[in-house]
């Protein structure tokens, strides 16, 4: 499968839409990628797992400005469309790893560790079999918490801890269902007529392009982006409002032009078909319907294979 850097697509972005903004001092709703954070612990210097556990959680607690927090990991399944893909990234199956409990000594070599697809799917089930404990009442104090666990999400709200019914999802990647959380809340939250904001925080130019397709106009969107001094705070909302009418065709652009599932086009990037789409209203029409249509009509088929002709062959 030909690669391409999905992140040319959020520079882009950035360069030609950009609202870098303060981060702002409380949100409603807070999504977080857990792996992102995870990942940028490095391998902390802690005894136990359970020592682990505590401060994966109160790093993610105490750098949030929200009152609500969803923390939402991947699941790793196999067979899977993303097999080829994690081998490319270095993950493999290995030994199966078991975690036995908090007591147990914590890895030596997190981020090596992470690596292997049985490691990470029983400390995730770890994770979130410690975080529903009352003990971690004193790290979560008043925030509520929701998290997942395979199709399974819970909300943790100071000693209560229960499934969350309506946030089942079988979804593989955070990615989606980072969003599918943002759409459900704020499905519930709208109804209290009061100002709703929302911080996405993931690193990954597929979360920028989904939840550029599904705003919900009546929620202020923030997306806490990169790391390091590449690290940007992103006003989406006021991105989407300079996109205009392109903000729902971005994800089937991204889709088109190369992303975890799709091939790109040899030698040719995301930059020169964003420039196509953009030359003529029909394109930008085409990639908003992508994925949309139960059948595809005769007349976008058609539309499609122009449109694959000129992303080939225009210079």
């Amino acid at each position: 499968m030909t690669k391409t850097r999905k992140s040319a697509l959020a520079h882009l972005l950035f360069k030609k839409f950009g609202c870098d903004v303060p981060p702002p001092p409380q949100v409603t709703v807070e999504v977080i990628d857990a792996m992102v954070v995870i990942r940028g612990l490095g391998s902390p210097n802690v005894a136990t797992m359970g020592d682990l556990s505590r401060h994966i959680l109160r790093k993610i607690v105490n750098s949030s400005c929200a009152n609500e927090i969803h923390i939402i990991f991947d699941q790793y399944r196999s067979p899977s469309i993303k097999d080829d893909e994690r081998r490319l990234r270095g993950s493999y199956c290995g030994i199966e790893k078991i975690i036995h409990g908090p007591q147990q000594q914590s890895s030596s070599c997190l981020q090596g560790d992470l690596n292997n697809e049985s490691f990470k799917n029983a400390f995730i089930r770890f994770l979130a079999s410690e975080w529903k404990n009352d003990s971690y009442t004193s790290i979560t104090k008043s925030k509520v918490l929701y998290f997942t666990e395979g199709d399974e999400c819970y909300k943790k709200d100071g000693t209560q801890c229960v499934k969350v019914h309506n946030m089942i999802c079988s979804q593989e990647e955070a990615d989606t269902r980072m969003i599918f959380h943002v759409l459900q809340r704020l499905a519930v939250l709208e109804q209290t007529n009061r100002p709703i904001s929302v911080w996405i925080k993931s690193n990954d130019t597929d979360v920028l392009a989904i939840a550029l397709a599904n705003l919900n106009p009546k929620a202020q969107y923030y997306l806490d982006f990169g790391v390091g001094d590449s690290k940007k705070i992103l006003d989406l909302s006021a991105i989407a409002q300079k996109m205009g009418s392109i903000c729902p065709a971005i994800v089937g652009l991204h889709a088109f032009t190369g992303c975890d599932y799709t091939s790109s086009f040899y030698n040719k990037g995301k930059l020169k078909p964003f420039k196509l789409m953009l030359s003529d209203n029909k394109w930008i029409e085409l990639f908003s319907r992508f994925g949309t249509e139960p059948k595809v009509k005769e007349e976008s088929k058609k539309n499609w294979k122009s449109l694959h002709v000129l992303c080939i062959h225009r210079n």
